[in-house]
């Protein structure tokens, strides 16, 4: 394919290659970064494993929609010609494992709100804390120094 140079790209993966940088690497995880604003760190990162189930799905709309031919197992087709292999068995029970995967991680997250009330008895607690840390090294400190005045 490459003619013996490995760093040569075809110009007909142009577009796959910046389809690939472009929506799978940068849009895939600029949305992650933005999504852990609103959800656990643990369901965001449950929602990655959804991209290989993705491209399969994207593979069957276009084969279904004829926009690549599919590839032909016989060796009929033109090798130079770009084509998609349709999903298998071992993906459909792959994308079987991963949804049983991520609905496993929805069910163990914390119900909505459960999160924030925790956060806010935690911030709570430390407050109190440290103001009673505060009392206590305020107390130590007029002890030391009665104790000073009279010693």
């Amino acid at each position: 394919d490459c003619g013996g140079n490995i760093w040569k790209i075809p110009p007909g993966a142009y577009f796959a290659l910046f389809y690939y940088i472009a929506f799978v690497s940068v849009l895939a995880y600029a949305i992650f970064t933005w999504a852990n604003q609103f959800a656990t760190g643990t369901l965001v990162m449950g929602y990655t494993v959804l991209q290989p189930v993705t491209a399969a799905t994207m593979t069957v709309v276009l084969l279904f929609l004829q926009a690549f031919p599919s590839c032909d197992k016989d060796g009929h087709r033109d090798p130079t010609e770009a084509c998609l292999d349709p999903p298998g068995l071992g993906t459909l029970l792959g994308m079987m494992g991963v949804f049983g995967g991520l609905s496993l991680v929805i069910a163990s997250e914390p119900k909505h709100g459960s999160c924030h009330k925790k956060e806010e008895a935690e911030d709570h607690a430390g407050d109190q804390a440290a103001a009673g840390n505060n009392h206590s090294a305020g107390k130590m400190n007029r002890s030391s120094s009665l104790g000073k005045r009279t010693g």
